[in-house]
């Protein structure tokens, strides 16, 4: 699927090998300042808000292609401009990263520790992003590149509606609230590279289960009710949650005994007729920069006692619609 970005235009580099030449052994090579420019984020969906598009700080650092040594770092805030001087006349490849936390791109010697390490969820107020591109850049003229695709390392994963299909079994609906959505089986973090991992040894969250996390974190993972759902018909919610990638196609479910890697899921937790009941929507492999839409979920009979735990019937189905955080819906349906 195509990938999408924000909207800006890309200007040809001028590339050219001429600082390589004619500098004495004892001469420094010729540096040349070089600019990336983004225009403001496009918000294109009405889902999409601003704090998900916002650019607050942007991070350059740019390597030597030839032994991956540092060339240049340069941070710059409250400016979708950042710039630095690099080396003329040699392959480089650069990096700009969008709302790091200060200093957490600091001490990054070559490109191989840069990509080794790691974004974590909730460490800024605004989504991290990331660009990267390659050149050789002219001696002796200034440069400013306007083509930045900034990709989110983040996923969205939204429920949409909820219908407790269920309640309509019933002579008289008994009273229900929905009383949690949450995600479990979330990785923590993800490599600067924005190739994610799905090792045992990795960072996750809610392993199978609920846990307590610091605010920050709290507050992308899950929501908190309680929401009256008076019958059986769609009740509209649209709720975002935010999580890391996570590739794991894993089918483990809590209970089933050590936990192993395995897909995220979306719980929701019901309160009917006073009885707690717990259920999973299955996600698939995650990559960063998509928006997985839960819409359509159906409840059509009691849940669990955990949130990960395997539901013994039929009863829940729902339909998941997949896109790049800012394009075209594809729709799977999962009953």
């Amino acid at each position: 699927m195509r990938r999408t970005g924000f909207p800006i235009t890309l200007p040809a580099v001028v590339l050219c090998l001429a600082a390589a030449c004619g500098k004495g052994p004892d001469q420094a090579p010729d540096r040349v300042s070089v600019s990336f420019e983004a225009l403001p984020p496009a918000i294109t969906k009405s889902l999409s808000s601003e704090a998900e598009d916002r650019v607050e700080t942007l991070d350059l650092l740019v390597f030597r292609a030839r032994d991956g040594m540092l060339d240049a770092h340069a941070r710059t805030s409250a400016s979708l401009r950042v710039a630095s001087a690099v080396t003329a006349g040699i392959p480089l490849r650069w990096y700009v990263i969008a709302n790091a936390p200060a200093a957490a791109l600091d001490g990054y010697a070559s490109e191989a520790e840069f990509l080794a390490g790691e974004t974590f969820l909730g460490e800024s107020a605004s989504l991290t992003m990331h660009a990267s591109g390659a050149g050789i850049f002219s001696p002796g003229e200034n440069r400013s590149i306007q083509g930045i695709l900034l990709h989110r390392y983040a996923c969205k994963v939204s429920l949409a509606e909820l219908s407790v299909r269920w309640l309509g079994a019933f002579a008289q609906s008994p009273p229900c609230t929905l009383d949690r959505v949450a995600l479990v089986n979330v990785r923590g973090s993800c490599p600067w590279s924005g190739t994610p991992t799905a090792a045992a040894e990795d960072l996750w969250y809610n392993p199978s289960r609920i846990d307590p996390q610091d605010a920050a974190v709290q507050e992308l993972l899950a929501w908190e009710g309680p929401v009256t759902i008076p019958g059986p018909d769609p009740f509209p919610l649209d709720i975002p949650l935010f999580a890391l990638p996570n590739p794991s196609s894993g089918d483990g479910r809590g209970g089933s005994g050590a936990w192993s890697p395995r897909r995220t899921r979306l719980c929701l937790q019901l309160t009917i007729d006073g009885i707690p009941n717990w259920y999973s929507a299955d996600l698939p492999p995650m990559d960063g920069n998509r928006h997985y839409r839960v819409t359509h979920l159906v409840i059509d009979g009691p849940g669990s006692e955990h949130p990960d735990d395997e539901l013994v019937r039929t009863q829940i189905s729902f339909r998941l619609q997949v896109q790049d955080w800012e394009d075209s819906w594809n729709d799977l349906s999962f009953e």
